[in-house]
């Protein structure tokens, strides 16, 4: 069963924002009607909008405002990290859907805590570590993004202890290194879970994206690394891997009823294997 074109916009600036507008222009059923800054009006016969957050207008407040308006509305902001009743209250008046994809970071974390939460049994303690790269390290790290690595942990949590940290309180703490152009972030859900960051500034020469994970059990210390390498087109992979989460979900947005939709991922939990009993 086909659908009519998606009219789409963006309301966003940066390198996310020129990748998402490319992919599409060059995806059948979708067709973009401009790229804008997220505190402008949307272009005329827009359906769906592609909001792409900055420090230019609360992010909340123009979701809902969009949202009122009669637009569908998809993000990379978890809707778990906005106000729910205000968010349902805003899609119920402009008969409106949003989608809270959460980015690259959710999707990646259920994605390789999934695949690796059985390495070892027994695991009392996790620790992951993102390694990334930036051409100009964020003004604000310790705030930034914080909606989306509440996500992560909680997911983190999820795919390896099988519950999830709902009612911790996320700490966060950070040390900045001006001489070596570094930050380091340390977050924490409750004593089982972090999620840290090593942030690097740097031109040339530094592996874009790379995630370490370290499990903790009674009996062994358990470590993967997955690397994610620039191939040479200038893209960070996160910037890859946030357009396809987005992309993904708009004609879901536009095809659904009013409300909240939440980023289902097509992974099946891990099933125990025999060999590790």
């Amino acid at each position: 069963m086909s659908i009519s074109t998606i009219n789409v916009a963006i309301l966003g600036s940066g390198p996310l924002a020129d990748l998402t507008a490319k992919r599409i222009t060059a995806r059948p059923g979708l067709t973009l009607t401009g790229t804008v800054a997220n505190t402008e009006a949307p272009p005329a016969d827009t359906s769906c909008i592609v909001y792409l957050p900055t420090d230019e207008k609360p992010a909340a407040i123009r979701i809902t405002e969009l949202l009122r308006d009669g637009f569908n509305v998809v993000s990379t902001i978890p809707a778990e990290s906005l106000d729910k009743a205000e968010l349902l209250e805003s899609c119920q008046r402009g008969s409106a859907t949003y989608h809270g994809s959460g980015g690259f970071q959710n999707a990646l974390i259920a994605r390789f805590n999934r695949a690796f939460s059985c390495i070892t049994r027994g695991i009392s303690q996790v620790a992951l570590t993102e390694e990334l790269s930036f051409k100009t390290l964020p003004e604000q790290p310790a705030e930034a993004l914080s909606g989306y690595y509440t996500a992560g942990l909680q997911l983190l949590e999820e795919a390896v202890f099988g519950t999830d940290s709902a009612d911790e309180e996320l700490c966060i703490s950070s040390e900045q290194d001006p001489k070596n152009h570094a930050i380091d972030v340390r977050r924490s859900l409750g004593e089982r879970v972090t999620y840290d960051s090593s942030w690097m500034q740097s031109d040339t020469g530094q592996t874009p994206l790379r995630y370490k994970l370290k499990t903790t059990s009674v009996d062994a210390i358990g470590h993967v690394s997955i690397t994610f390498n620039d191939d040479g087109d200038g893209i960070c992979p996160t910037d890859h891997l946030t357009s396809k989460s987005l992309l993904d979900a708009i004609e879901a947005t536009a095809t659904s009823g009013p409300g909240i939709l939440r980023h289902e991922l097509e992974i099946n939990h891990v099933m125990s294997d025999d060999r590790l009993s």
